[in-house]
């Protein structure tokens, strides 16, 4: 049966194309897919080449669908599109990846049976959310397995995903707006670094989760850090994003030198 993965985590925590028949699907600068690797996987005729979808009135209703969605603005400001055709090294049509999959199910029957079984499954999840979570949960384990990740480590990435929720309802509630500066003021104490440096020291690619390339010992120090910058924005009445900001920062510098001293400590 054809079947197709989401993106999981190479070493480096950079994500890489999806799996097709067990291939790796090309991606370019952008993230977005190579069509044409999926049409040469599947081996079917050229009538079903990407060229040939992309005429099709349904793919043209949904690229202008995604594309509204990507960027409502662009007849006034047109930017990134999600799905173009180029000639050269990196020659051919490349989308986003709600369109190939929808080009994939296009290609499989199989996969198009695939894509129904998700769908079934998430309307199963919205009138049971603890089903949901459960599965999620299910799924999250198992990708992160797949990359290599250890018990130890996924155990870990999903305790720091329940504090990371605590902290962030305890931030909304004191006035939070700016969540993206609470997150550099953590990063900033442990890393000296922002998410985006240290998304492009990682050679993370869009859409990667940062936490993903993180060692197990730094992400109990980001859980630490945000649990304790929850607990002195309650226990000080902080307010804003300046104050929570500030604290955050405070909270994650203090885990740092914590740890920096206890690991000069046993040398």
């Amino acid at each position: 049966m054809n079947s197709i993965q989401k993106p999981k985590q190479s070493s480096k925590g950079q994500l890489v194309s999806l799996q097709f028949k067990g291939e790796s699907v090309r991606q370019d600068r952008d993230g977005r897919f190579s069509l044409n690797d999926l049409h040469r996987m599947s081996g079917t005729d050229k009538g079903k080449a990407p060229g040939e979808w992309a005429k099709l009135d349904g793919t043209k209703a949904l690229v202008e669908v995604l594309q509204d969605q990507q960027d409502p603005n662009r007849v006034l400001t047109p930017i990134w599109k999600v799905m173009v055709s180029r000639r050269g090294n990196m020659g051919g049509t490349w989308a986003v990846m709600s369109l190939a999959l929808a080009y994939a199910s296009y290609l499989s029957p199989e996969f198009r049976a695939a894509c129904l079984k998700v769908v079934e499954e998430r309307i199963e999840e919205e009138q049971n959310p603890e089903l949901g979570i459960a599965r999620a949960q299910e799924r999250a384990v198992k990708a992160w397995t797949r990359t290599g990740k250890t018990s130890s480590w996924i155990g870990v990435r999903i305790e720091g995903i329940s504090t990371r929720n605590e902290f962030t309802a305890i931030c909304a509630k004191r006035g939070a707006k700016d969540f993206r500066a609470l997150t550099n003021a953590i990063y900033l104490g442990i890393y000296n670094d922002n998410a985006k440096a240290l998304r492009e020291k990682h050679e993370l690619k869009t859409g990667a989760n940062i936490r993903d390339a993180m060692g197990e010992t730094a992400l109990i120090m980001v859980r630490l850090a945000e649990n304790l910058a929850g607990k002195k924005a309650e226990g000080e009445n902080l307010y804003g994003d300046t104050e929570l900001s500030k604290a955050a920062h405070h909270c994650a510098r203090s885990v740092h030198e914590a740890v920096r001293g206890a690991l000069k400590g046993s040398a």
